[in-house]
């Protein structure tokens, strides 16, 4: 058997991530934009919200509050009138805002253990806002992850839109300095990416997609394949699109053996304490949440493409497999 390397080896991990590059002569190639017309700096993490109704303890997170995924303290809230889309197309108001901040409220130490409870920072708004930009625009996002709660790496996913990866660290994003490592070269591009534990990512793209697509079965049923079509386990939904599966439910085992209060007080325990109680106690309690190491004993791999992007041949020992 190969000697994996640990769930919590995050040197590794980082650098299969970051030494992975664009096949530039693939046709499918576009050369990532050089200047933008929208920046942004987000940072991704959990935190605090009331419950939400008054009077109900049922939460058990700390403090006796819930948490919540948040980005720039905002946790999104799905509306409770109508869809977001709908409310776009009908011209509905007061369904959601444009308001979602360009940067977090408050600065502070992003990485610093020490922030970890800090509760004047956890508190989080829940909300249904998003960032409305101008079609065809450029956007720069800088994501940083940060110490609150616990360390790791959080995986962003863009629906609609491909981003260039310019760059990736650890710390707190110093643009003075981190901008001299940006690839405008060969860059990756992606579909989803993991913010490095207490790091960041700079991500760009095309803000090129500007609506969504119905399906309508009335119209669309007579462009059905039932003769020669396509069997799959994963599918890709198109950008603005749709796609119409058919499968037979004949397979009556079970697809997640555990009990979920188990796994619950488990998730408790480590947003408690920061660490696992599985992890050895040292200064690197931090782990690649989600990601599997993958290798074959005595050989090395030859990576060809990530995320559904064809890249650089790169030859290696060790191949991280992340969430998704």
């Amino acid at each position: 058997m190969p000697d994996l390397s640990p769930f919590n080896d995050i040197p590794t991990a980082h650098k299969f991530n970051s030494n992975l590059t664009a096949l530039v002569t693939n046709r499918f190639w576009t050369p990532v934009p050089r200047v933008f017309d929208k920046a942004m700096f987000v940072t991704v993490r959990l935190g605090f919200s009331a419950c939400d109704a008054a009077g109900n303890n049922t939460y058990r997170g700390p403090l006796g509050l819930k948490l919540t995924a948040n980005m720039n303290n905002e946790s999104f809230q799905f509306s409770k009138k109508l869809s977001m889309l709908e409310a776009f197309y009908r011209i509905v108001h007061e369904v959601y805002t444009v308001e979602f901040p360009d940067n977090p409220p408050v600065q502070f130490n992003y990485t610093n253990p020490i922030n970890a409870m800090n509760v004047a920072l956890l508190n989080t708004t829940k909300s249904t806002k998003f960032k409305k930009v101008i079609f065809n625009a450029i956007v720069e996002i800088v994501m940083q992850n940060t110490t609150l709660l616990g360390v790791e790496n959080h995986h962003m996913h863009s629906h609609s839109f491909n981003f260039y990866v310019l760059a990736q660290g650890f710390g707190n994003y110093n643009p003075a300095i981190d901008s001299n490592k940006f690839n405008l070269i060969d860059l990756q591009e992606r579909k989803t990416i993991g913010v490095p534990v207490e790091g960041w990512a700079v991500i760009r793209f095309h803000a090129n997609n500007p609506g969504f697509g119905n399906y309508n079965p009335a119209i669309n049923s007579n462009k059905f394949n039932l003769v020669d079509l396509q069997e799959h386990k994963t599918i890709g939904v198109p950008v603005g699109g749709w796609a119409v599966i058919r499968f037979r439910a004949n397979n009556p085992g079970e697809w997640w053996n555990a009990n979920i209060n188990d796994v619950e007080n488990e998730a408790i325990d480590i947003i408690k304490s920061g660490v696992r109680k599985d992890i050895p106690s040292t200064h690197n309690q931090r782990f690649a949440r989600h990601q599997l190491f993958f290798m074959i004993a005595k050989h090395n791999v030859t990576v060809v493409a990530v995320d559904a992007f064809y890249t650089n041949m790169y030859a290696t020992e060790v191949v991280l497999v992340a969430l998704g």
